[in-house]
């Protein structure tokens, strides 16, 4: 019976050394699934581009990056994991449009921004091009009164010479 209870204590402490090894081991970096790859690029449509700066937020780097026009910005994101990039439109301008190409990620717009989700181990050749474009000045509240003033004196212009020409008629 001693040797029994012997070779069981050898068998127990022969599992928890080699459980201990492989507990203790390096895991291989050939294990890790490959980011996507990501770019962002700035276009302006028109020829109103003065060097105006858009600021874009990358809630998963958690960080803001500056793009002119032209200008592309390159990032990973993880497998599995899902990146919001938005966009801080400046004033006078709006995001007309959002154009993703990519393969291996799912892209979902939302407001002056997109999100994109890797779901392709590896997959490295994904772009979104933001476009914007300069907005028409709104007048001021002077400059409206000033354009109705204008239209009232219009119509009473026209007012006085539908009067006068009814008047010599008769």
């Amino acid at each position: 019976m001693l040797l029994w209870i012997s070779h069981k204590t050898n068998v127990l402490l022969y599992v928890f050394i080699v459980s201990a090894l492989f507990a203790l081991a390096p895991v291989s970096a050939s294990a890790q699934p490959e980011p996507c790859g990501l770019a962002v690029a700035k276009e302006v449509r028109g020829d109103t581009n003065q060097g105006f700066e858009f600021h874009f937020d990358f809630v998963q780097q958690v960080f803001d990056q500056i793009l002119f026009d032209g200008n592309v910005y390159e990032d990973f994101i993880p497998f599995g994991a899902t990146a919001i990039i938005v966009e801080t439109v400046p004033a006078g301008w709006r995001l007309e449009d959002i154009v993703c190409d990519t393969e291996g990620m799912v892209i979902s717009e939302i407001e002056n921004g997109i999100t994109a989700t890797c779901v392709v181990p590896g997959s490295l050749n994904g772009e979104c091009i933001f476009f914007n474009v300069q907005t028409g000045a709104i007048p001021t509240l002077s400059q409206w009164g000033m354009i109705s003033a204008a239209v009232g004196l219009v119509l009473v212009g026209v007012f006085f010479a539908v009067r006068r020409k009814r008047a010599l008629r008769t």
